[in-house]
């Protein structure tokens, strides 16, 4: 432009902007516009007036334009907005820099641009600015980015106090959290109601990517370093404030919690990682001899260590000390410090192995573990391998014509090294290989369309032998196996030749003769055209067995339909061969011009040479019985008839020697007489399941009652052998053949009858009926085993018995109940419940478990007695309890033992145990027996893994203690108690000997009348056993059931002492003995009532105190009817009649003195007159006369 031209621009713009600060104007410029819709890129320079075109760049919104020159004359448009005027509140804040706050105008609808500088207080720093908002209230930030206006807006400045303070940033080392790092030291203003912000420092610490997290997708980075006793993570940040630390974070407002102008001590949280080492200590981890470090933040070890290995040596484990020593790992504990794990190896075992195979000379033994094969030495028929560590070995002992013999034995902890184990090799069963497989195939060809039953037309050579089941299969077009794998079928096209492959698995012993391989023959088959196949077989009416006939016609093929008749005729002894028929029912004869179209078969008909024998069935001695059979003749062996006392029946005997069983058929009866005998089984506990099925072969249902000496036999059998008395499916179908034979029958009776089943019951029965009577037991007089005595057991008592014909009777084979499992115990754990039987008189239970069905128990019993069922609610696979603690010497029980609230057992042992015995413990030579939960096994430290619960109980364990003056005689062992769930639980084993220093305990006798009481010892050292004395008083007797002790301490429950052995266990803690005694008529008195003084009138009887008799001579004339003894008495509380009463002595009287308790003795008095004087008989003469003649 010229400079004319500029000068008319700029008065362009003098006037626009003069337009805008009119007052009243209430517009703003926004551009010169080519057209009057203002659309497009105004025309402008950057100033906001310009017309010169926009100059080429950016413009204030990031736009790019192009200069655009003046080409032409053209005419401008100016764009007025509404505008809005922009106001600064700076509140009551007095600024520095106020200068740059002067009102503005924006247009309508426009967003404002913020201040590019912040006001400033003149209070600054302890006055800081905040920020913009829309109300005076600064409750909203204004949007600058978003909000725009529609009328005057006024922007409020947001002002807070502020104070300076320097923030020290500290951390600690893994290996030393006494002595801060110096990190980093900033100094900042602390706002009032402001969060910190963004400015905190990364923490220290080697930065690692942490577990993806879910929850925020994203992956967080952990700070840790890693000294030499453990690791840290640093976690967060924490400042300390006026009163205490505190976390710091982007969201902590610190105004109120610091001072101004102070340091403000900042350190690094951090959480304990440590390291884990694995040392195989001479084994490998994962092929390395190194040691294996792992890292872990959660401080335990998280998953199970690789197991090292060392040749054929067990692991035990991993220890923090070598050779097993220090502490267990244990995944469930937090370790504080980098921890070493040093494999502990087992110290390997040395047992005996020993295969007898005297038996069979010439067997050969071969033991291997794993691929290695073990040496052994041969001497006296045996074989013997010595120093076998652990492991599992497989044997195999071979010889000619037998089966070889293989196995495995392993060999665990509880393999004894004193004790060689013995593998008996007997009844080797023998082994006949195949030799040659033959197939019926007239010259190995096969028809087209054709089907052959490969089944029918194979067999096998030898006859006997072991295996001979055959699998086929085919290679070759247009033949096919079918579905059974015997069909083989030729389609109606195929040609040339195919290969039949017969296999029979185990069929053979391999070269070397130790092991069973498979039996193979190929056979190779031509395909030639279909020529109908004529077969010969036996009709369907009356004839020989097909077993017994000989000359039976091969095969033929028909030329042109066409068939000669076979050379040579059947045969069979007493039958006679009449003609071939087309069909097995004799319906139409076959003719030489018959025309077959298909394979067919003729059919032999026979009629019988009718040759009588005589069938003896012998018992072996003098028992027979006699049937009449035709030769040739099949004959199916009939069950046994006979009996023999102490024996069963097992097969009938042969004229050859050999046996078979009842129900077996003989295919062919012999030409001439012949007698089968009966073979025996004598009745003992050998006795086998088969035997006892093998007696009743034959008998049937149907039979059965034509059969019942026979089946008392079994019963018999069953009832003596081991193995078969415990047979449940045995009992069970012996039992139907003894309902079927109608002994019996069998009643359930009693108030608990109802739902229960039984079987074998009947079998107690020769013919008798046979009841069960079950009741409920509500007092039983039997007491349960202590192990179930604990409140968790609760029991139930049943009585059962079995009455036969009447009588009380015990079951002759066991009877297997089932019964509702009582409502007390629904809630119990079924694999808890438990059957105690109590036999008649026994104190000692049968212990069974119960199968556990439907809500029912099946058991066992074989005696009349009572019964306790006995279940908790806790699951046998998560009890780890030990209930119990016995230990034995020489097979005789030592010392008392108790346990605490946790589990833990103290043995005390008697003082007077010699010391020979006690150092024994050291040896090993003591016995320790647990009752331990059911499914639970309990570890030692010198086996980890532990005994089970009959282990322990019938075995025992040999542990050590060491009990000498330097420990006070006393020590301890911790055993591991470990449930089938895997859970575990230690608890130890204390064995103390009492000394004299242990007898801390006082015994004080309550004071008691009737009788006393003393202790031995006294005092007592807890655990020790007491002895009581308990004296009753003369006539006295102790009141059952008052005899207890009492802790001395406030609120102690008395315990009853046992008043047969009149022995305690005494508790820690000083007690007093009580005791109530009575009067007891029939004790022996020691000074018993007496009569020591018997007067009448002033004379004294003569007492006679052996015979408790009294005699009396008064003066002549005394009245004996009337009189009144004085009575002089000892040791007595009466005497009847009594002193001074008047009684008749004219006959012998009785008196009785009774002593304090009730109990008197009998005194008779017998009294007499003096014969009268001379003078007195004249006087009593006189006075008769008179008396009778009063005149």
């Amino acid at each position: 432009m010229t400079e004319a031209q500029k000068k008319q621009v700029a008065d362009v713009n003098t006037w626009v902007q003069q337009q805008e600060n009119t007052d009243g104007f209430g517009r703003i410029f926004r551009g010169w516009y080519a057209n009057s819709s203002f659309t497009g890129d105004p025309f402008r320079d950057g100033t906001g007036y310009s017309i010169s075109g926009t100059p080429t760049g950016l413009d204030e919104n990031s736009a790019w334009h192009a200069n655009t020159p003046f080409n032409n004359s053209m005419t401008l448009y100016a764009k007025w907005e509404d505008r809005c005027k922009v106001t600064f509140n700076m509140g009551s804040e007095n600024l520095s820099n106020a200068a740059s706050f002067t009102d503005y105008y924006v247009a309508v609808n426009e967003k404002l641009t913020a201040p590019s500088v912040e006001p400033q207080s003149t209070g600054y720093p302890n006055r800081v600015f905040l920020g913009w908002y829309e109300d005076a209230e600064c409750t909203k930030v204004w949007d600058f980015a978003n909000k725009t206006v529609t009328t005057d807006v006024t922007l409020y400045a947001k002002w807070a106090n502020a104070k300076t303070v320097t923030l020290k940033f500290v951390y600690y080392a893994p290996d030393d959290d006494a002595t801060p790092i110096d990190y980093r030291t900033m100094t900042v203003p602390v706002i009032e109601g402001r969060e910190f912000g963004d400015g905190l420092p990364v923490l220290p610490g080697t930065p690692t990517e942490g577990l993806f997290d879910p929850d925020t997708l994203t992956t967080p980075i952990i700070y840790r370093t890693m000294g030499k006793t453990r690791g840290l993570i640093y976690t967060s940040w924490s400042y300390y404030g006026k009163y205490d630390w505190a976390p710091l974070t982007s969201k902590t407002v610190l105004y109120n919690e610091v001072v101004a102008n102070s340091e403000v001590k900042v350190r690094a949280n951090s959480v304990v990682y440590v390291q884990f080492t694995f040392d195989p200590q001479g084994g490998t981890l994962n092929g390395s001899t190194e040691s294996a470090v792992v890292t872990s933040d959660t401080r335990k070890v998280e998953s199970n260590p690789t197991t090292p290995v060392k040749g054929t040596t067990r692991f035990l484990g991993w220890y923090t000390q070598p050779d097993g020593k220090g502490e267990k790992l244990d995944r469930t504990k937090e370790y504080s410090l980098n921890t070493t794990f040093y494999a502990a190896w087992e110290k390997e075992k040395e047992c005996t192995l020993i295969f007898d195979i005297s038996n069979y000379p010439g067997a050969t033994v071969v033991l291997k573990k794993g691929d290695e094969v073990c040496s052994g030495t041969t001497a006296d028929g045996k074989v013997i391998y010595t120093k076998l560590p652990r492991g599992t070995y497989q044997y195999s002992i071979t010889l000619t014509g037998y089966k070889p013999l293989t196995g495995t034995y392993e060999i665990t902890d509880a393999t004894s090294e004193e004790e060689s184990y013995t593998i008996e090799v007997k009844d080797w069963p023998v082994f006949v290989p195949v030799t040659g497989i033959a197939l019926n195939i007239p010259d190995s060809q096969i028809m087209q369309g054709k089907s052959y039953d490969l089944s029918k037309l194979a067999t096998v050579a030898p006859e006997n032998a072991s295996y001979k089941n055959i699998t086929w299969s085919v290679s070759g077009d247009g033949v096919t196996l079918g579905k059974d794998g015997k069909t083989l079928t030729v389609s109606a096209d195929a040609t040339g030749s195919v290969t039949l492959t017969a296999t029979i698995t185990d069929g053979k012993l391999n070269d070397a003769g130790t092991a069973l391989e498979n039996y193979t023959k190929p056979f190779t088959l031509t395909i030639v055209t279909f020529r109908p196949t004529i077969t010969f077989k036996n009709g369907s009416g009356e004839g020989p067995s097909i077993d017994v006939i000989q000359n039976m016609p091969a095969p033929v093929l028909a030329v042109n339909g066409k068939i000669t008749a076979p050379a040579t005729k059947p045969t069979a002894d007493g039958w006679e061969f009449e003609a071939w028929y087309l069909d097995a029912a004799y319906n139409t004869a076959w003719t030489a011009d018959h025309v077959f179209t298909q394979d067919s078969e003729l059919f032999a008909k026979w009629k019988k040479e009718a040759v009588p024998i005589t069938v003896t069935f012998s018992d072996g001695g003098s028992q027979t019985k006699t049937e009449t059979h035709n030769a040739g003749e099949s004959l199916v062996l009939p069950p046994n008839m006979f009996t023999k006392a102490g024996y069963i029946f097992a097969a009938w005997e042969l004229p050859d020697e050999t046996t078979m069983y009842a129900g077996t058929t003989i295919k062919a009866l012999p030409s001439t007489d012949v007698t089968y005998k009966a073979t025996w089984k004598e009745i003992n506990a050998a006795i086998t399941a088969d035997d006892v099925r093998h007696s009743l072969d034959a008998i049937t249902a149907e039979n059965v009652k034509d059969h019942k000496a026979q089946l008392i036999a079994a019963r018999d059998a069953l009832a003596a052998g081991t193995a078969t008395k415990t047979d449940a499916e045995l009992i069970g179908s012996l039992s139907e053949l003894f309902k079927s034979a109608d002994l019996g029958p069998v009643s359930i009776t009693g108030n608990t009858s109802q739902g229960v089943t039984e079987t074998g019951a009947i079998l107690s029965s020769d013919g008798a009926a046979v009841v069960l009577n079950v009741n409920k037991l509500t007092t039983p007089n039997k007491t349960l085993p202590e192990a179930y005595q604990t409140e968790e057991y609760k029991a139930v008592w049943y009585t059962v018995a079995m009455s036969v014909g009447g009588a009380t009777t015990e079951p002759k084979v066991p009877v297997i109940l089932t019964a509702p499992i009582p409502a007390d115990l629904s809630t119990m754990a079924a694999d808890t419940i438990r059957v105690l039987l109590y036999k008649s008189a026994a104190t000692e239970p049968v212990l069974m478990t119960p199968t556990v069905a439907d809500g029912k128990l099946t058991f066992a019993f074989d005696g009349n007695g009572q019964i306790a069922f006995v279940g908790k609610a806790i699951s046998d696979t998560a009890d780890t309890r030990v209930t119990g603690l016995t230990m034995e010497y020489n097979g005789t029980k030592m010392g008392n033992v108790t346990q605490d609230k946790d589990g833990n057992f103290t043995v005390v042992l008697p003082a007077s145990l010699n010391q020979s015995a006690i150092d024994l413990l050291a040896s090993g030579k003591w016995k320790t027996y647990l009752t331990v939960a059911p499914q639970a096994k309990v570890a030692t430290a010198e086996s980890k893994d532990g005994f089970d619960a009959t282990y322990w109980a019938e075995t025992g364990v040999a542990l050590t203690y060491s009990l000498t003056k330097a420990n006070d005689y006393s020590d301890s062992r911790t055993l591991t108690a470990i449930a089938k769930n895997g859970t575990k639980r230690e608890f130890t084993v204390t064995v103390k000997k009492i000394t004299d220093a242990d007898r801390t305990y006082k015994i004080a006798v309550a004071n008691i009348n009737g009788g006393t009481v003393t202790a031995t010892p006294s005092p007592a050292a807890a655990g020790e056993e007491v002895k009581l004395t308990v004296t009753p008083n003369d006539g006295k007797k102790l009141v059952a059931g008052s005899l207890s002790y009492c802790l001395q301490s406030a609120g102690a429950k008395s315990v009853p002492i046992d008043e047969s052995s009149l022995t305690f266990i005494m508790p820690a803690g000083d007690i007093n003995i009580n005791a109530q005694f009575e009067d007891d008529a029939s004790a022996p008195l020691k000074n018993p009532p007496q009569i020591t003084a018997f007067v009448v009138n002033g004379v004294s009887a003569v007492i006679n105190s052996d015979t408790k008799a009294i005699t009396i001579i008064l003066p002549y004339g005394t009245d004996l009817k009337h009189v009144a003894p004085t009575i002089v008495t000892a040791n007595a509380s009466k005497v009847e009649p009594s002193s001074a009463q008047r009684v008749d002595l004219s006959t012998p009287k009785a008196y009785r003195v009774y002593a304090s308790n009730g109990a008197y003795v009998t005194y008779t008095v017998t009294a007499y007159t003096e014969e009268p004087s001379p003078t007195q008989s004249l006087w009593e003469k006189l006075q008769n006369q008179i008396n009778s003649n009063p005149n």
